[in-house]
This record gives structure tokens, C-alpha cells and sequence, in this order.
């Protein structure tokens, strides 16, 4: 299935893959977006196409950008914080939480998705009884 490109955001590097404490990447926003439709999972890159992995999945939050906002993603813990670049523009830095490197070779990138459309269960779940 080809998905089309991202307009809003786009990954523009990956820098220092398979480095503790330094492996990260950067997001540019393209135009004024809500983050909140956006999530970054880890995908594996095969001939033609790129595979998302299920268990690796990071939703960059409810936070309004302006364009050229500049999002920094390290792949290992710290806080959230906002600042700016050095030429201005917003910059903010994020933390994936993960204990590990995780872009050890090139075929394992960031894959940024726009979340399109959501399901969520009833607010009162059947309960079913077991057949006899």
C-alpha cells in the first residue's frame, strides 16, 4: 500500500544512529499544525517498502506548532522542553523513553504517521456469558 507523504511535518535528519544518549532526529513543521495527529514508530526499511514495528510507537502530544517549528527527538529518556533555534525559530525537545538505541543499522529509520481516523469500544462493554 502506498501511503502519501506528510505535507505538514517532515523527518529532515537522523543523527548519531546506535549512539546512547545522542541518537535523535529532527521534525520540521512545514505549516501551523496540531501535533496531536501525529505518532513516530520505528519501522523496518525492505526492498521498496518500509515495515512498522507494533511495540514502538510514540504519539508527539496535543501541542499546537507554528511553521518552521523544529522538534528534536531523542530516542533515550529526559523532559520535555521548549526553547528555541539559533535562528529563532520555536524548537521543541522530546524524549521516546527508550533504554536502548534503537537506529543501530540503516534499515531501521523513524516513521512519521498522520492518525486519521479513530474507533473506541462502547462506555459499557458487553459482558458475554461462556458457552455451557
Amino acid at each position: 500500500m502506498l501511503l502519501p507523504r506528510s505535507s505538514f511535518l517532515e523527518i529532515t535528519h537522523l543523527i548519531n544512529p546506535g549512539v546512547p544518549g545522542d541518537e535523535c532526529f529532527f521534525i520540521k513543521a512545514n505549516a501551523a499544525v496540531n501535533l496531536a495527529q501525529y505518532s513516530v514508530l520505528l519501522g523496518l526499511l525492505t526492498e521498496g517498502s518500509i515495515i512498522p514495528y507494533t511495540n514502538f510507537h510514540l504519539w508527539l502530544g496535543d501541542v499546537y506548532v507554528e511553521e518552521n517549528t523544529q522538534i528534536l527527538i531523542f530516542t533515550g529518556k529526559g523532559q520535555r522542553r521548549y526553547t528555541k533555534t539559533m535562528d529563532g525559530h520555536p524548537m521543541i525537545v522530546m524524549f521516546w523513553g527508550l533504554d536502548k538505541t534503537i537506529f543501530n543499522d540503516g534499515n531501521h529509520l523513524p516513521v512519521l504517521v498522520q492518525i486519521g481516523s479513530i474507533s473506541l469500544p462502547p462506555k459499557h462493554p458487553l459482558q458475554l456469558a461462556k458457552p455451557q
